[in-house]
């Protein structure tokens, strides 16, 4: 499949984000994406060894990845697209709006 492909297959899956049911941590300084903090949140929250991605951009990008690329994988998307990763059972999620703040939760 292609990213787009994968993107549109993945997309359905993610719940709907509420800014106001989670805690939110800023994952961009304003020059470059907080990899550190950013890492350490999709570690806490997912665990595992794989993540999937959706970055609403467009075209729309999907993937699934070794969860130690997730973070490298969407920095150049971050403060231009609204990303969303699970697990791939989608039973853990982190959200990074297009602000550049991002929450994890089960």
């Amino acid at each position: 499949m292609t990213p787009t492909e994968t993107y549109e297959h993945l997309a359905i899956e993610f719940p709907a984000v509420w800014a106001h049911e989670h805690s939110w941590v800023n994952i961009h300084d304003g020059e470059a994406t907080r990899l550190d903090v950013l890492t350490e949140i999709l570690a806490k929250t997912l665990g595992g060894e794989r993540a999937v991605v959706v970055i609403h951009a467009t075209p729309g990008i999907g993937a699934e990845l070794p969860l130690n690329e997730v973070s490298a994988f969407v920095a150049p998307h971050v403060l231009k697209a609204e990303i969303q990763v699970a697990d791939p059972n989608f039973s853990s999620f982190v959200a990074i709006l297009v602000n550049g703040v991002a929450a994890g939760w089960n």
